[in-house]
Order: structure tokens, then C-alpha cells, then sequence
């Protein structure tokens, strides 16, 4: 939820979601993944 962290990972080719936005999930993830949920595999936190 840190805008800073957000900008870094995806610096390096992630896709990073923001989810302090009024946005439901699914429709975050849809124009990403042509889906409206992950199929395999996420990952739900940015930092090192």
C-alpha cells in the first residue's frame, strides 16, 4: 500500500496492484490477465 513500493516492483517487471483503490480486485486483475482471478499463482506483498 505504499506508493513507493509499488513503483519499484514494477520497475522490475511486476505487475503491481493497488488495493487502497475503491476497485474490486477482479476488475483489477482482468485487464492484466484476461481473467478475473489468478489461476496459478500470486504473490500479495511488495518489498524486499
Amino acid at each position: 500500500m505504499i506508493p513507493e513500493r509499488l513503483e519499484q516492483a514494477r520497475s522490475f517487471g511486476c505487475e503491481a496492484l493497488d488495493i487502497r483503490q475503491d476497485t474490486p480486485m477482479a476488475d483489477m486483475l482482468e485487464p492484466i490477465l484476461g481473467a478475473r482471478e489468478v489461476e496459478d499463482a500470486a504473490v500479495d506483498a511488495v518489498g524486499f
